[in-house]
């Protein structure tokens, strides 16, 4: 951010939105308000079927909200060059990031596409070698495709994808579910550097309170598409209120004596 200038928003106002199923339909977020801002971390944690997912699809536009709406720095997500800074402002971390690389590109041509895309100036090289290299990996990697990566160089991947374009907000969906512990941990510890480094705002999804208070400072507790609790990350761990947060609490792996 640069000195003087308001930092980016991203904002959800009232976001309702709901299925049609066999049973009849269903209420996947119910109201929820949260805003996202450049240089401050949120977590938005929950039991699974919680609303987390259908949240993070209407903050993408990959879904319109039934009722409420979505703002980027204030304003309502209405006309071509707002949605174009928007989508170059805000960037995604996939929850598999595998199968989100394209098995039949390099490295190289996959973090190339959203310069591209985006119209970044500058030399495309340079740029593509310096998100490697923010999440410690070389250029041996730039000629390589997805099946030639291990599981933890794929998300790093998919994080300098990311970082490519210089966004100012990151969504990390579930960003270490189902990484061991070293991999788990190096991704966390990587995702705070950035947002140390960058000054980036962050959205990190989970339904680990441990994963949540190492990166952010607040959290929201979903449950049933609605924000049951909220606060700051640390004060939800050691003092959960609501009785959701407290399942999630007590779910986190305890050392024995």
């Amino acid at each position: 951010m640069s000195p003087g200038a308001e930092p980016t928003t991203l904002s959800g106002v009232g976001l309702t939105k709901a299925y049609r199923g066999r049973s009849g339909v269903v209420a996947a977020v119910r109201g929820v308000d949260l805003t996202v801002r450049e240089g401050e971390s949120l977590g938005l944690v929950g039991p699974s079927g919680s609303g987390k997912s259908t949240v993070l699809s209407l903050l993408l536009g990959m879904e319109r909200p039934d009722r409420g709406e979505i703002l980027f720095d204030g304003a309502p997500l209405t006309g071509r060059e707002q949605l174009r800074r928007a989508r170059q402002a805000v960037q995604y971390i996939p929850q598999d990031p595998a199968s989100s690389l394209d098995p039949r590109r390099s490295v190289e041509r996959q973090l190339r596409e959203p310069l591209r895309r985006f119209r970044i100036p500058g030399d495309h090289s340079r740029l593509v070698r310096d998100a490697l290299e923010q999440v410690g990996l070389g250029a041996e990697h730039l000629g390589r495709r997805a099946h030639e990566l291990s599981g933890g160089q794929a998300q790093r991947v998919a994080i300098a994808r990311a970082l490519v374009t210089r966004p100012r907000i990151l969504l990390a969906d579930e960003a270490v579910s189902g990484l061991d512990l070293p991999l788990r941990n190096q991704v966390l510890e990587l995702l705070s550097e950035q947002r140390g480094r960058n000054g980036l705002g962050l959205l990190f999804i989970s339904h680990d309170l441990t994963a949540i208070r190492s990166l952010c400072d607040r959290a929201l507790v979903l449950d049933h598409g609605q924000v049951v609790e909220e606060g700051p990350a640390d004060r939800l761990l050691e003092t959960p209120r609501h009785p959701t947060t407290q399942e999630l609490v007590d779910a986190v792996p305890r050392l024995s004596a």
